[in-house]
């Protein structure tokens, strides 16, 4: 049974010189994050109350621009303008489909008067 079995092998040794340069880096990567994990947090905080205080003075500040938008009546000017800017999307799609009528009434033999005349109900 012992010839089933195949030998166990043998690791090689880790290099000291290699060995000895892993665990210093190692060392110092420890050593760096340790001692400044007291700067971490002290940057972090810093960071955390700025961006509060920033965030609180933007609120008020987009709130009063809110105002001044309201009281100038540009909400009323852009509602306004979207109704205006959808009537003028119907009327370009409309003049689309008149122009693709149009192009297959001419197509059948129709001449440009009996294509108008076909065609007045998109002028309405």
């Amino acid at each position: 049974m012992d010839s089933l079995v195949a030998p166990v092998p043998v690791a090689a040794p880790p290099r000291p010189r290699v060995a000895r340069a892993k665990r210093g880096v190692e060392r110092l990567i420890a050593a760096f994050f340790g001692g400044n994990a007291l700067v971490a947090v002290i940057v972090l905080a810093l960071i955390t109350i700025f961006l509060f205080r920033e965030g609180v003075g933007f609120f008020g500040q987009n709130l009063r621009n809110i105002q001044l938008y309201r009281s100038a009546g540009l909400e009323l000017v852009d509602i306004a303008r979207e109704q205006s800017d959808a009537h003028s999307a119907l009327s370009r799609g409309l003049t689309l489909v008149r122009d693709q009528e149009r192009r297959a009434l001419l197509s059948m033999g129709r001449d440009d008067a009996a294509a108008a005349a076909e065609l007045g109900a998109f002028d309405q």
